[in-house]
C-alpha cells in the first residue's frame, strides 16, 4: 500500500517489524531487515523510482548478504 502511494520511508519502515519467530526478536533478522531496508530506500531518489521490473524481482529473491 506505501509503495502504491509514493512513501518508500514509510513502507521501508515495515520491514523492521518482520524480525520475530516463535515470539522472540532474532539479531540476525534485524540485521537482515535493516540491510533489506537501506537496500531498498537506496533505490529511490527524492520520491522517484529507479527501480526496474528486473531490479524489483532481484530484490525480492536475492539473499542479504553481510560481513561479520
Amino acid at each position: 500500500r506505501y509503495i502504491n502511494e509514493g512513501r518508500y520511508e514509510e513502507a521501508a519502515d515495515e520491514m523492521l517489524k518482520w524480525v520475530f519467530c516463535n515470539g522472540r526478536r532474532l539479531r540476525g533478522l534485524v540485521l537482515r531487515r535493516t540491510d533489506e531496508r537501506t537496500l531498498f530506500l537506496a533505490n529511490f531518489d527524492e520520491g522517484q523510482s529507479k527501480l526496474e521490473s528486473t531490479t524489483l524481482i532481484w530484490w525480492y529473491i536475492s539473499p542479504v548478504t553481510r560481513s561479520y
